[in-house]
């Protein structure tokens, strides 16, 4: 069964209807409620677990395997970035004159 945002709102709506209609009991409408804020409370983590790490889950959302949508730089090439940019600061800093004693 899918189990989306969408597909939760339609069965909401459908249940205030049976509800309404007195097709179903005020349990019975209880009980749906409460899957249903489950359902929203359980998207509402995956969202906040995909803005957090930036990244997808394949397949479901309890598969180790992610989608980045943004790939990550690779920790090899962050620090060699690094040492490039200490090497260029050292650099600099060899043409700039040592201070003297008198200024």
């Amino acid at each position: 069964m899918e189990c989306s945002t969408t597909t939760i709102t339609n069965i909401m709506l459908e249940a205030m209807n049976k509800l309404k209609n007195k097709e179903i009991t005020t349990q019975e409408a209880q009980s749906i409620a409460l899957l249903g804020k489950v359902g929203i409370d359980s998207a509402r983590v995956e969202l906040d677990f995909i803005k957090t790490v930036k990244a997808i889950p394949k397949g479901s959302s309890f598969s180790n395997q992610l989608q980045y949508m943004e790939p990550p730089e690779p920790e090899k090439e962050a620090l060699e970035h690094q040492a490039k940019r200490i090497q260029m600061e050292n650099e600099l800093l060899d043409l700039i004159p040592p201070k003297t004693a008198h200024g």
